[in-house]
């Protein structure tokens, strides 16, 4: 799997909208949608805030795992 499907699959395997993750992780909801829609990447420190905010790891949320 590719990190747009898995960040969609872990957010709602927790039960978050869009709009808590981009709380929870200080990211804007609008650059999450992107990462979700594969239009854009995250970088390095908001992989890593991402992956805290969903209590899982890069590795998980990049398909090395």
């Amino acid at each position: 799997m590719d990190f747009a499907k898995n960040l969609r699959r872990i957010r709602k395997m927790r039960h978050m909208t869009i709009e808590q993750l981009g709380e929870k992780s200080g990211i804007s909801s609008s650059a999450i949608e992107k990462y979700e829609l594969g239009l854009s990447d995250p970088n390095l420190p908001r992989l890593i805030w991402l992956a805290e905010a969903l209590n899982t790891t890069v590795a998980v949320l990049i398909g090395e795992i």
